[in-house]
């Protein structure tokens, strides 16, 4: 046995190559393998960068401080920082360079605070404030002396913020491309010119936004109509999430005013007519991603008027499904989730399909009866889907690429199972015919047709069980 032979070591712009396809966690794992590659990562700026910075403080940091003393060590090694129930005192301890800041600060707040560390990191890109509550009579007399020309995305995520914030960053903010609002204004402070407010910050983006989401209640579909007429402004991406005042006819006239959307996604809007949905496919002819969640959906025609989707995502008590390739040339990934009253279920002829189980169904049992597969590639997961549909009775599997050994283990799982179709399948053979006629000889409809691996002898048994199933081979 020939002894392992020692191989010099790669070189570190090699190991850096390769550390450049890792994600943050797979690096963070890397950095313990030995010291090398530990150096390799922690003296490359462009993997650190890839890292985020997190400081964890109760309270006012101060100068003293062993939080400070961290973040006066990071300084221009990290362009992400997170700072989770920290208030600093001196934001010139945060390199100027930073690209990326969410703060997670709760109560306490001062705009003060903000406006410095904003002056402090005019290189900042992204900016996230995440359950921050600022006082409203903070905001008098504040100074706005400065422009923040490289922040591209703003997200205020589940906070105190009033209204009044948004005449801040109308101010400051001169190209935003991302703009987030979730659950984060204080309903203490809204008054009738909340919606002004926020129409003026987004009309002072209107030339450089591009995705705009909005989750809270209060929005008004009024409002959602002003904002997509706005002159020059071209969205490419809209999220409208808890947006109950929303109507249908305030789709319609988002979809009409901003046809060039390619990403949107609608929770929470109850459909009484499904041909709103085909109206607001044929005006948005170029979106790729559709994320529909509704209280009851009948049909899927609608989708027929989309044929560059890629990715769809569907929430709803429907019934039945069908999609096929004529109609979705181009999908890729389909999530179904919530789909509960769900029967029948038909995908037919999509090829370079991905399906991203187990998002495909709930994790719960579902009321499946009827599935069709037909030409579906690459390989289905079929044996988890029957397991999280016992009730399934009818099944149909037509040029798809499925094994004796998965086909056995989805049956087994079917309990309620009357009819079985198999249609060109060449990879099953007369082991599967045999655990049939041995295990399951309740069913009431077989159909075997142009499976060529299935011998004669195993077709002589087949047609053995005619008296008791209506057979053909």
């Amino acid at each position: 046995m020939e002894e392992p032979k020692d191989y010099p070591p790669l070189p570190t712009e090699i190991l850096e190559l390769v550390f450049h396809h890792l994600s943050a966690h797979q690096l963070k794992r890397a950095r313990l393998v030995c010291r090398a590659w530990n150096e390799t990562i922690c003296g490359s700026n462009s993997l650190l960068d890839k890292f985020v910075f997190m400081v964890n403080h109760a309270g006012t940091c101060r100068k003293t401080c062993s939080d400070c003393a961290a973040l006066a060590n990071a300084r221009g090694r990290f362009l992400n920082v997170k700072l989770s129930y920290i208030l600093l005192e001196n934001w010139s301890l945060v390199s100027e360079h930073l690209q990326r800041v969410t703060l997670n600060c709760g109560y306490g707040f001062k705009v003060e605070s903000l406006l410095n560390m904003l002056r402090n990191v005019s290189k900042l890109q992204s900016l996230t404030l995440s359950h921050v509550s600022i006082d409203d009579f903070k905001l008098q007399n504040v100074k706005l002396d400065f422009k923040m020309k490289h922040l591209t995305e703003l997200s205020i995520l589940n906070g105190r913020i009033p209204v009044k914030c948004l005449y801040v960053f109308k101010k400051v903010c001169v190209r935003l491309v991302v703009l987030n609002f979730v659950d984060c204004f204080d309903w203490k402070c809204f008054s009738d010119h909340s919606d002004e407010q926020l129409f003026n910050l987004i009309f002072a983006v209107r030339d450089t936004l591009e995705h705009l989401g909005l989750t809270y209640r209060n929005i008004q579909g009024d409002l959602l109509e002003n904002i997509a007429s706005i002159d020059r402004l071209e969205l490419k991406r809209l999220s409208l999430d808890k947006c109950d005042k929303l109507k249908e006819q305030h789709l319609i006239s988002l979809s009409r005013l901003q046809p060039g959307l390619e990403h949107l996604e609608v929770r929470s809007l109850h459909f009484r007519d499904e041909n709103i949905l085909t109206e607001v496919c044929q005006n948005l002819a170029n979106v790729t991603c559709f994320t529909l969640q509704t209280i009851q959906l009948n049909n899927t025609s609608w989708l027929g008027y989309s044929p560059r989707l890629t990715h769809l995502e569907l929430n709803s008590n429907c019934t039945e499904l069908e999609f096929d390739e004529v109609a979705l040339p181009n999908l890729k990934t389909l999530r179904l989730k919530w789909l509960r009253n769900l029967q029948h279920m038909k995908l037919d002829q999509i090829h370079s399909f991905a399906v991203r189980y187990p998002n495909l169904l709930p994790h719960k049992t579902t009321n499946l009866r009827r599935l069709e597969l037909i030409e579906v590639r690459p390989s289905f997961p079929l044996h988890l889907l029957c397991q999280r549909s016992p009730k399934l009775e009818s099944l149909h599997l037509e040029r798809i690429n499925i094994v004796d050994r998965q086909l056995q283990l989805s049956c087994r799982a079917l309990k309620h199972l009357r009819e079985l179709s198999l249609q060109e399948l060449t990879s099953v053979t007369g082991r599967f015919v045999e655990y049939i006629c041995t295990y399951r000889r309740n069913l009431e409809v077989i159909k075997v047709v142009w499976c060529r691996k299935i011998g004669v002898s195993e077709r002589n048994r087949l047609n053995a069980l005619r008296e008791r199933m209506h057979l053909t081979c």
